[in-house]
Parts: structure tokens; sequence; C-alpha cells
């Protein structure tokens, strides 16, 4: 339980960075460089959420998240 909770937590941090430079840095270069670490963080966090993980069929996982059949 805790590894998905660790996992929700960096998908509302990379949603909350990605919010954050659209709205307040806008088209400058920190903010291109926030939405793309968002970006990163956001797709860290989603390993282990999606549905493949879940069902065991993911190839991105990693080892030590994979749960014994």
């Amino acid at each position: 339980m805790f590894e998905k909770a660790k996992s929700y937590a960096f998908l509302a941090v990379g949603f909350a960075m990605m919010l954050l430079a659209n709205f307040y840095f806008g088209e400058t270069p920190l903010g291109w460089a926030t939405v793309f670490a968002g970006l990163g963080i956001y797709c860290y966090g989603w390993r282990g959420v999606c549905p493949a993980c879940q069902a065991g069929r993911c190839r991105v996982e990693p080892k030590d998240m994979v749960q014994p059949r």
C-alpha cells in the first residue's frame, strides 16, 4: 500500500509543477524547464499505477515492485 501512496504523491507533485509552470512562469526558459521536470516526475509516479502494471505485464516496472504471481 505504501508504494501506491508514494506513486500517487509523485503524480500529484508532477501535476502541480506543470500547473505552476503554466500559470505562473509562462513561456520562459524557467517555465519550460519546470514543465519538463513536472512531466518527468509525473511519469516517474505513473509506474505501478498504470493498468498494465496492475495486471503484472508492465515492461517498465522496476524489479523491486514486481508482485509474485
